[in-house]
């Protein structure tokens, strides 16, 4: 069966287009409603910026007048302009009662209407030769349409030489020189006109209100301007330095310009200026009123810089002596006394070459082994700090000399039940029986002897032997168990070290070591050393320890250089039988370890 499917259809419903049109319409209506609305804003606000910047080269071309500027005949907006950039020529520039510098900036341009643009009523700026003036048209010929910056320094062209009717004298005892001339136009520096072809009145001054610039010898010249502090030489510390303009003349007749480096001429606001090294500052008071009174003469000067020395760096070391007795490392610290300055600290030591200081730097006694010389100095790259001198600081090196003499003496022998020993000297000990029970002397028997020799010593370095004496020794025949197995030797020390008094005593144990005797013993055969007796330095009295300004020092004893009928090798000398023989005795002193520190506290 057939359906109706018109009745309840789901599709959408279409616009038709008469609704398409009606919206269209509306859309088009609003665009055209915001359009117009935003060129009108947008024509407003040019019109206002077009005004404001005629004020401002009115302004600007009152200013050029009032310190003499001319403009001839020149109807030529671009050329007027070109006028308000001159400058003053360098060689006159410091001879001018006025404003030297350009009116406006460098950069400024201009755009020109072309004869179609001019056709219709849109406002452009035209020159008025009755009122030496801008003014706002909207008629006429062609004339600017805007006004901008040139950014590109390329385009801008170099600023013409401005003549100028007053100079200060150069040569001559007159104040002025000048040449005759017709008088310029002078307008009062705040008016500005810029009445428009439409009579609007934007409070300028009216041109019949142009004050006469007759000379009038009841005018008043204007008192120069003051300048705090005065353009002088001052050190370059002082910059950049805040610099105050007065006035000295009666409040509301007139006001301060200013110009810096022979740039633009502005007014002074009253605030201090921040001014550099080597800048020119020129500053004159322009009366408001022309017809009262005549401008100030001008007040200028240039700042120079003084060069000044900077002040050498302050050395400061952990200790000012090492070496021997006491610290091995000194910590050097380098500190600027010229805060603020663009400098830096150089250093060196003992002449070497000089570095940069960033950081404490450590010295090593053991490196230098001398006294060390730090130097140091304050430069900068900067022309106008000049280096200081050199500051310096002498570490001082204490070395480690002996000098002195010794002196020994033997005691306390010990050795088997039938020990006999003597002795004619402190520093001598004789042993061993060569008679018998009745006291009868035995043929070829001889007692076995010894004898320490002490004497002065040169002076030595830390860790080297040094001399000490020497040791004799007679290698006798004894009868049996009446030797010494053993003997203590107390050595005497009367020293300085590295220059303090040191008077010790050490206390040695000598083993006496009798070899059997064997062979052809008597030094003629193959078994000669190997029957030869000898002296041994027991090991637990071979070092001894002292204290020396808080210093733990070890002192060893040891034996060398034997004569030819012994030999040595550190702690033993060997003697020939019935031989006799030297050695020398050595000691050597250091430093205690670590180790032996603890071992001894």
């Amino acid at each position: 069966m057939m359906k109706n499917l018109n009745k309840h259809s789901s599709r959408p419903k279409a616009y038709t287009i008469i609704e398409v049109m009606i919206v269209v319409a509306i859309f088009g209506l609003l665009s055209a409603t915001v359009y117009n609305v935003y060129g009108k804003i947008h024509k407003v606000a040019n019109q206002e910026k077009l005004r404001t910047e005629v004020k401002t080269l009115n302004n600007a071309i009152s200013i050029y007048q009032g310190f003499g500027g001319k403009f001839d005949d020149i109807t030529d907006p671009a050329a007027i302009i070109g006028k308000l950039k001159s400058v003053a020529h360098s060689d006159v520039a410091n001879r001018i009662p006025g404003l030297s510098a350009s009116m406006v900036d460098a950069r400024l341009s201009l755009k020109m209407q072309t004869n179609d643009e001019s056709k219709g009523n849109s406002e452009r700026v035209v020159w008025n030769p009755a009122t030496n003036q801008f003014v706002v048209a909207s008629g006429g010929g062609p004339g600017i349409s805007s006004f901008g910056l040139e950014a590109n320094p390329e385009q801008i062209p170099e600023p013409e030489e401005r003549d100028f009717v007053h100079l200060y004298a150069e040569n001559s005892t007159w104040v002025w020189e000048y040449e005759e001339g017709a008088m310029p136009t002078f307008n009062v520096p705040t008016r500005v006109d810029v009445t428009s072809s439409t009579d609007v009145d934007d409070g300028s001054v009216p041109t019949d209100e142009v004050p006469d610039t007759t000379p009038d010898p009841n005018r008043e010249g204007l008192q120069a301007p003051t300048i705090d502090p005065f353009p002088s030489e001052y050190s370059i510390r002082d910059y950049d330095m805040p610099v105050t303009l007065g006035n000295p003349n009666r409040a509301g007749i007139s006001k301060v310009y200013y110009s810096v480096d022979f740039g633009p001429w502005m007014e002074y606001s009253g605030s201090p200026l921040n001014i550099s090294q080597d800048m020119n500052l020129a500053a004159q008071v322009v009366p408001k009123s022309r017809k009262d009174y005549y401008a100030s003469a001008m007040t200028r000067g240039s700042f120079e810089a003084l060069p000044v020395t900077l002040a050498p760096p302050i050395i400061d070391a952990s200790v000012s002596s090492f070496g021997a007795f006491s610290s091995r490392y000194s910590t050097v610290s380098l500190s600027d006394p010229n805060p603020g300055d663009p400098s830096y600290i150089e250093y060196r030591m003992s002449h070497g070459p000089w570095q940069v200081y960033d950081q404490p730097f450590v010295i090593d006694s053991e490196i230098y082994e001398a006294d060390v010389i730090v130097e140091a100095r304050s430069k900068s790259d900067n022309i106008y700090y000049e280096n200081s001198e050199n500051s310096s600081s002498v570490i001082d090196y204490i070395p480690f000399s002996v000098i002195g003499e010794a002196e020994a003496e033997f005691h306390s022998a010990e050795g088997s039940w039938g020990l006999r020993w003597r002795q004619t000297a402190d520093d001598n000990f004789y042993w061993g029986r060569t008679y018998n029970s009745y006291g009868r002397y035995i043929n070829g028997l001889s007692e076995s002897f010894m004898q320490f020799d002490g004497e002065g010593n040169d002076d030595t370095e830390f860790g080297i032997r040094f001399d000490l004496g020497y040791l004799d020794y007679y290698n006798g025949s004894i009868l049996a168990n009446t030797g010494a197995s053993s003997v203590k030797l107390d050595l005497d020390l009367d020293l300085v070290i590295s220059g303090y008094d040191a008077a010790t005593n050490f206390t040695f144990d000598f083993d006496l070591i009798n070899t059997s005797n064997y062979g052809n013993y008597r030094g003629n055969g193959s078994d000669a050393w190997g029957s030869a007796d000898y002296v041994l330095i027991t090991q637990s009295s071979q070092t001894n320890y002292f204290n020396l300004q808080g210093t733990l020092l070890a002192f060893t004893l040891e034996f060398g250089d034997a004569s030819s009928n012994g030999f040595a090798e550190f702690d033993e000398f060997h003697v020939l039988e019935e031989r006799a023989a030297d050695t020398r005795v050595y000691g050597t002193l250091r430093l205690a370890t670590d180790q032996e520190v603890q071992q001894n506290q």
